[in-house]
């Protein structure tokens, strides 16, 4: 893909992220938590903040499914094997990207329903504008255009998640009906 530009820099991620970490660690420096990352795409983020925690923090993966190519399906899944022990724990979900909300939200539900006594939600990008499910964040990275965005753990098709900096495609992008091959117009 020759159109990716660069949105948000290598600099300006890692300077947000030691801001987020400040902020993480005023609010549990006195409790108990438990990181909850997202997979794949919050992976990068999520182990470069974790690191800037000075707490000891046990870390719990699960990796919600909600698109198809480029496009949100409103329908999320979850790994079957995700059943960690959550109940009166505080719990802070690191996420990559939310737009819709749909995921959230339902990841959400799922953790109260672990029992756990407090949930709190970082995530890296912030799509306001495609919300449909109404959700307040309590840390953000970034708000952003609803762009389709790349890097930094973001992929599409499993590539360019490790491009350094979050990226966009600049122009439409072209998706085949079976979803196999993404092109940007000229």
């Amino acid at each position: 893909m020759s159109n990716i530009k660069v949105l948000i820099s290598k600099e300006k991620i890692e300077k947000r992220t030691d801001e987020i970490a400040k902020e993480i660690y005023e609010e549990y420096k006195n409790k108990d938590v438990t990181a909850l990352c997202t997979l794949k795409g919050s992976i990068f983020f999520a182990v470069d903040l974790l690191k800037k925690i000075p707490l000891n923090i046990p870390i719990e993966f699960i990796r919600p499914k909600s698109y198809i190519a480029t496009k949100t399906v409103g329908d999320v899944n979850f790994d079957n094997s995700f059943n960690p022990d959550l109940k009166n724990k505080n719990v802070l979900i690191i996420e990559d990207i939310i737009d819709t909300g749909y995921t959230i939200d339902s990841l959400v539900s799922k953790i109260k329903e672990m029992g756990a006594n407090d949930i709190k939600v970082c995530v890296l990008l912030d799509k306001e504008e495609k919300r449909i499910i109404d959700y307040n964040v309590d840390y953000t990275g970034f708000k952003i255009e609803d762009k389709f965005v790349l890097g930094y753990g973001l992929d599409y098709d499993e590539k360019y998640r490790n491009l350094p900096y979050i990226a966009y495609v600049d122009g439409d992008i072209y998706v085949e009906k079976d979803y196999t091959n993404i092109k940007t117009k000229d």
